[in-house]
């Protein structure tokens, strides 16, 4: 799933996710091996994944938006960003779903 890919490039790019099995545990709220599972199998991440991502983002975000420093509410303001596409993934699979069941 490409956008839990961008989010995964972002975090190591600042800091915030020291690897794979880092994300996996801290952002995913997974096992170690999770991301590199999905990534490598080419799987959707499920939607409990999804969904402790998308809280986890938005706890970081307020977080980072409430710093004093201009680097910090910027992170702030891209995780905001990602979490809106999260959203819109989260939405779009959902509707997907339901269609699919009916």
């Amino acid at each position: 799933m490409q956008i839990v890919k961008e989010i995964y490039e972002f975090t190591r790019a600042n800091n915030l996710a020291d690897n794979e099995c880092d994300f996996s545990l801290k952002w995913l709220n997974k096992s170690a091996r999770y991301y590199n599972m999905i990534k490598l199998t080419g799987r959707d991440a499920s939607f409990d994944a999804l969904i402790r991502l998308s809280t986890n983002l938005q706890l970081r975000q307020t977080a980072y938006k409430q710093s004093q420093i201009k680097e910090m509410q910027d992170i702030g303001n891209s995780i905001e960003a990602f979490d809106q596409k999260l959203h819109n993934v989260i939405k779009a699979r959902t509707i997907a779903e339901a269609i699919s069941f009916s």
